[in-house]
């Protein structure tokens, strides 16, 4: 089990640097909301190389997490603040600075910088995770065409994923630090699954942005 969890964190590790040097290079050609996703996907691939690399070598990696979380949540907010302006709906800038100020607090006072944050964590998983169900709803709603539709469904798709996903770990991650490492071991397995399965749609599905003016917005 252990042997296929490095099977999937190598993978991801060289995906994210493919996907770095690929929208490092082509960034320019995005737009609007998909500029900023653009960046969330540079700023995940870099700090989860990063990550992979430290760990791999034994080399304390934690406190990569807290910045993560700022730069996570600074940018899904912003991705959202243009998708709903876009859309003429109500923008969730207005929880960016109260919610960059608590994930400090958290890494400062509570779970310091050498803790896992699985308080920040678990609430910016949720709030993004309802931003994208309400996003779903806005959007069955707006007179896009159905392959802007489709193209949007998968994006927004694949963040909700990629934040469902960890609410399982993170809700029980208390759990999982007196669990058998067996049992944590195939809690963690399928999490980097998901987040090498989500790396590849969200560069697949940003492939077609490149080439066709009709899905952008």
């Amino acid at each position: 089990m252990t042997a296929l969890y490095d099977v999937i964190t190598n993978g991801i590790f060289i995906f994210s640097v493919f996907q770095i040097v690929f929208f490092i290079f082509n960034i320019r050609k995005f737009e609007g909301p998909f500029f900023v996703f653009v960046l969330w996907i540079l700023a995940s691939s870099g700090i989860d190389a990063v990550s992979i690399f430290m760990a791999k070598n034994s080399i304390h990696n934690i406190y990569l997490i807290h910045v993560h979380s700022l730069i996570e949540y600074g940018l899904l907010i912003i991705f959202f603040d243009k998708l709903f302006t876009k859309a003429g709906k109500r923008s969730p800038i207005i929880m960016l600075y109260p919610g960059l100020a608590l994930i400090l607090f958290n890494s400062v006072f509570i779970q310091k910088i050498d803790t896992f944050n699985s308080y920040s964590l678990t609430a910016i998983s949720f709030i993004v995770v309802l931003l994208c169900m309400y996003y779903f709803y806005v959007l069955s709603d707006l007179n896009y065409t159905l392959d802007k539709k489709l193209f949007l469904c998968i994006t927004v798709g694949s963040v909700f994923i990629l934040h469902a996903s960890s609410l399982i770990p993170l809700l029980f991650s208390n759990f999982l630090l007196n669990a058998k490492s067996e049992n944590e071991i195939v809690i963690w397995l399928l999490r980097a699954l998901i987040i090498l399965i989500i790396k590849i749609l969200t560069f697949y599905a940003l492939l077609p942005y490149l080439f066709s003016k009709r899905i952008q917005i």
